[in-house]
């Protein structure tokens, strides 16, 4: 599957500016102490982009995340995103991420790789439809507060039996891309 990402791309540029902005701000903080454990609950803003589309392309989507943080080992991490387009069209289309996220810890952030199942559902006035399928990818969470981390997700998924032409087809693939806000808990 082929993405395509530009430095020109919004998403990106947005990205580079508020991480940039957080570390600035960050040196003002105490420095975090101990690795992170416990629950990282927050939202997140992103894109979904089909395999073959720009990352411009791709429908843009508020994500829940509710991730359980295990320094050195697997814990739950679950992802429900929503497209906001859908609801000006009369339908609510959910993306629903479950799995484990192994957590490879240093003092003050931790990197996920992540993997499960995968659901997409939509429902709407004409009836419902959905998808099955898995997801693999990775993730950042970098405490910037005593309770409040920046978290970024890159996660690559593929539906099965969820071709575009309404037959069933074989499926698809789509990357999604995202970056927010999480409250981490504070034992550490």
């Amino acid at each position: 599957m082929r993405h395509s990402l530009s430095l020109s791309n919004p998403i990106i540029v947005t990205f580079a500016l508020v991480v940039a902005a957080v570390r600035g701000a960050g040196a003002q903080l105490p420095a975090p102490v101990g690795l992170l454990s416990g629950s990282a609950i927050g939202f997140s803003v992103g894109k979904f982009v089909p395999a073959g589309a720009r990352v411009g392309e791709g429908l843009t989507t508020v994500v829940l995340h509710v991730t359980r943080l295990e320094p050195k080992a697997v814990g739950l991490d679950v992802a429900v995103g929503m497209w906001p387009n859908g609801l000006s069209g009369g339908a609510l289309v959910l993306g629903v991420d479950v799995g484990g996220a192994y957590n490879i810890g240093v003092p003050g952030a931790t990197f996920l790789l992540k993997a499960g199942p995968s659901a997409l559902v939509a429902v709407g006035m004409g009836g419902g439809a959905g998808a099955i399928g898995a997801h693999a990818g990775g993730g950042a969470i970098l405490r910037v507060g005593p309770a409040i981390g920046i978290r970024a997700d890159l996660v690559e998924h593929y539906y099965y039996g969820a071709g575009t032409g309404g037959d069933g087809g074989t499926g698809f693939g789509a990357l999604s891309l995202s970056l927010g806000l999480t409250s981490l808990s504070r034992n550490h």
